[in-house]
């Protein structure tokens, strides 16, 4: 490829007799040191202007299938045409179009190979992008939507959504009415939008997509009158702008910052609630900074803070908000505030969730354990016991001594066994529930628990569970250690 370009910057044979061939024919030297470039042969070359490729301007008027067409043909003939030079041939014609839409120079010196591999990858991209858009379309305009929230919504849409030459439709809807070229732009999507031009047959077509689309979601709604007048013409830049006009007039301005302050005023956050909670309260906050600085009545900083902290009532929010105002950095920062209050709430609800769980497991390996007369007898626990009473008799999962295992049915001993097993599940259970409260951080108590939890199984399979020091020694002979007081509440749970 390097090769190529050498052979266009020092003149050859070749180049001579084109300059020869110009006098007597009035070609394009210029596009035919560009295919030189691009590695076609002389005589492909020639076959091509015979084709009517003459000059860059004849490609604005064929497409991909057309270059195929004539390539097959010119094959079909005998002449040998390799890939790459087709390849960046359609790439030119790409190039030419796009400059063309875009009223750019279209010099075909330009068109170096550097050019054609960077504009490749442009029209591969293009190619490549899926047919339907991931953008999704706006709601309808309706008597309660937000006009500031439409209007983002709709032009999103319309920066995903394709017109003529797949141009995204956006352009038509752009604030100024002339290309501005010389602008400087974040990248080439904004360039495309910021530099074509509103004239010509393929903006008519994009301008009556525009209206058509913005019909659809604002006909049933109270913004429609204000566009009706465009109907018959199908103007959709102008019908946008009236909306703007009239959503964004001065009247208008001065009402949304009336709501935004008002908002703000009326926000307050007592704690969670089932319809509230605090990003919400954000939100709310959020949304009418945005109104007001889209109006041009920005909040400073410091405001934004003091309002936000004034409206939070929450006995749990009590220390952040002392903290945060002994903090200048926060103070200033309305964005770092939030975070940090949110962050704060999140670890006070994270405590109060694993201390209500402690509790619940606490209450209902208790339950069992207090004696008292039950229905089913005068047995340590709700379910049952040893004593009698208009249920009592055997506790099904209890440990029976060889003389008493010997008197019972096939069928008593196989509920007997499935007790067993429920009750050896639960215990489990409760050890894990116990363990995650314990908030383990490192392996090695990570290890502990795991073992412990190993040693109970194992204790109760073994029916060692009959005293609080049996059990507790041996976990401990196991190789794992626990507190007392689980092994005391284990002991009474399975007894």
């Amino acid at each position: 490829m390097a090769d190529l370009d050498d052979a266009a910057a020092a003149p050859g044979p070749e180049i001579d007799e084109l300059e020869d061939a110009e006098e007597a024919e009035a070609i394009d030297v210029s596009f035919r040191r560009a295919l030189i470039r691009l590695g076609f042969p002389l005589i492909v070359i020639t076959a091509l202007m015979a084709q009517g490729f003459d000059s860059a301007e004849s490609l604005r008027f064929v497409d991909t299938g057309d270059i195929k067409q004539v390539i097959k043909s010119l094959r079909h003939d005998g002449l040998v045409i390799p890939v790459l030079p087709i390849v960046r041939l359609q790439t030119m014609r790409y190039w030419v179009q796009k400059r063309s839409r875009l009223c750019l120079s279209i010099d075909p010196d330009e068109f170096t190979v550097a050019i054609a591999t960077e504009w490749y990858a442009r029209m591969k991209a293009e190619a490549d992008e899926p047919s339907s858009s991931i953008v999704i379309a706006p709601e309808k305009f309706k008597k309660d939507t937000r006009w500031r929230e439409f209007r983002d919504s709709f032009m999103t849409y319309l920066h995903g959504k394709k017109g003529q030459d797949n141009m995204p439709l956006a352009y038509v809807i752009r604030d100024h009415d002339d290309p501005q070229p010389d602008a400087a732009y974040s990248d080439e999507h904004a360039r495309t939008i910021g530099t074509l031009h509103l004239t010509g047959a393929a903006f008519a077509l994009d301008n009556g997509a525009v209206f058509d689309s913005l019909k659809s979601y604002i006909l049933a709604g109270p913004a429609w009158p204000w566009i009706q007048q465009f109907d018959r013409s199908r103007n959709g830049r102008a019908a946008w702008k009236a909306l703007a006009e009239h959503y964004e007039g001065t009247s208008s301005q001065n009402r949304i910052k009336s709501a935004a302050y008002a908002s703000i005023t009326k926000a307050r956050y007592d704690g969670e609630r089932r319809n509230f909670n605090f990003e919400q309260y954000f939100t709310i906050h959020q949304k009418a900074h945005l109104d007001l600085e889209t109006y041009g009545e920005a909040v400073p900083e410091t405001r934004k803070t003091r309002d936000f902290l004034n409206g939070i009532h929450d006995p749990k929010a009590a220390a952040a908000k002392a903290t945060a105002i002994a903090m200048p950095d926060l103070l200033s920062n309305f964005m770092g505030l939030a975070n940090y209050i949110a962050s704060a709430l999140d670890i006070q609800l994270t405590l109060t969730s694993v201390e209500r769980n402690i509790s619940e497991v606490s209450r209902d390996t208790g339950r069992g354990n207090y004696a008292g007369r039950g229905r089913n007898g005068r047995g340590r626990g709700r379910g049952g016991g040893r004593g009698r009473g208009r249920g009592g008799g055997r506790a099904p999962g209890r440990t029976y001594p060889w003389s008493e295992w010997r008197k019972l049915s096939q069928e008593e001993r196989d509920r007997v066994i499935a007790a067993r097993g429920k009750r050896d599940r639960d215990v489990s259970a409760v050890g894990s529930q116990e363990a995650d409260a314990a908030g383990d951080q490192d392996g090695t108590t990570q290890a502990k628990r795991v073992a412990w939890a190993d040693a109970v199984q194992q204790a109760i399979t073994c029916r060692v569970v009959r005293s609080h020091g049996a059990l507790a020694r041996y976990i401990r002979l196991y190789g794992a250690s626990v507190p007392s007081f689980k092994t005391h509440r284990l002991v009474l749970f399975h007894s």
